[in-house]
């Protein structure tokens, strides 16, 4: 009885952890700006813009074949 009585005290004291985590997540996320959809969709277009200027460019020596 006892083993299963440590084993549920455990188990809840792991709860409690998670629990607590959560609500400092929350409390993180809740602290934070919004972020509007215009500055979302100009984060996307910047994004879009730095991969296809990386993209373009050659990386290391390139070697031409004649």
């Amino acid at each position: 009885m006892d083993a299963r009585f440590d084993s549920m005290e455990q188990k809840l004291g792991n709860i409690e952890t998670k629990l607590q985590q959560i609500r400092q997540m929350v409390l993180e996320q809740q602290s934070r700006l919004p972020v509007t959809v215009e500055q979302f969709r100009e984060l996307i277009q910047e994004e879009r813009a730095r991969r296809n200027h990386l993209r373009g460019r050659p990386r290391g020596r390139v070697h031409h074949y004649h």
